[in-house]
């Protein structure tokens, strides 16, 4: 399980799992042992809360999937005014906070209250937000995955993309340059792109040879490719 730890100025520690990620806010005087610590003093509490949570999935009906479209739908409107954001494949809501930087909370984004009021102050402080998640967390998968793959890239970049989640040119340079909104894909499509940007180091175009590649790290990417279109709307925010 991926431990994602937010650091905020107020003495806090919070936990919440979602899926496979495991969310902790924690006050910037506590150090990474102690959170570690932490965390493996909840590890009961947190295996329960997994057995919940597919027991929740396995029993769902029809009647609840409705009701699931219809909140996605909701979450959707949402985000494109900055009242909520998705991270992970899991939507936060959007709060005002005295803080002077975001931070995410159990079920909550907070960012600065000055801020708040504009939608177009909103959307502007969580893109910056966003960015920083990506070169925080999806950099730190990206150099894992690389480590596995013996494939090390010179340069991660994370840049507003008009097309795709990955650019793919000069391959031979190994530089990864990947869309900044990367964070916010569940993590299984976040892997996707991840190995489609270093199947690129040996296979220039999307040839057959290319895509045996990427089958090679990843056999289901064509469940992976189908599901990114899901979440397209998220360039448009």
């Amino acid at each position: 399980m991926k431990v994602i730890v937010t650091k905020t100025r107020k003495k806090i520690l919070s936990i919440k799992v979602c899926g496979d990620r495991l969310f902790v806010v924690a006050n910037n005087n506590l150090t990474e042992q102690e959170i570690k610590s932490i965390v493996e003093s909840k590890r009961d509490w947190i295996s329960e809360q997994l057995r919940l949570q597919r027991s929740a999935v396995e029993g769902e009906t029809t009647s609840e999937a409705n009701v699931d479209v219809q909140e996605k739908n909701s979450n959707v409107a949402d985000m494109f005014c900055g009242r909520k954001l998705m991270l992970e494949g899991n939507v936060f809501t959007v709060r005002p906070s005295q803080e002077s930087k975001c931070y995410l909370d159990i079920e909550n984004v907070f960012i600065p209250e000055k801020f708040f009021a504009s939608k177009s102050d909103r959307l502007k402080c969580l893109k910056s937000f966003v960015k920083k998640i990506s070169a925080q967390n999806v950099a730190e998968d990206v150099s894992r995955f690389g480590c596995c793959a013996s494939l090390c890239p010179t340069k991660i970049e994370f840049r507003l993309l008009a097309k795709g989640w990955v650019k793919c040119c000069n391959p031979s340079e190994r530089v990864v340059t990947l869309d900044f909104r990367l964070c916010q894909l569940p993590e299984k499509l976040q892997h996707y792109v991840i190995v489609h940007a270093f199947s690129h180091f040996t296979n220039a175009g999307h040839d057959e040879q290319f895509w045996n590649t990427v089958s090679n790290y990843l056999p289901n990417f064509k469940s992976c490719i189908e599901e990114l279109q899901h979440y397209e709307f998220l360039k448009e925010i």
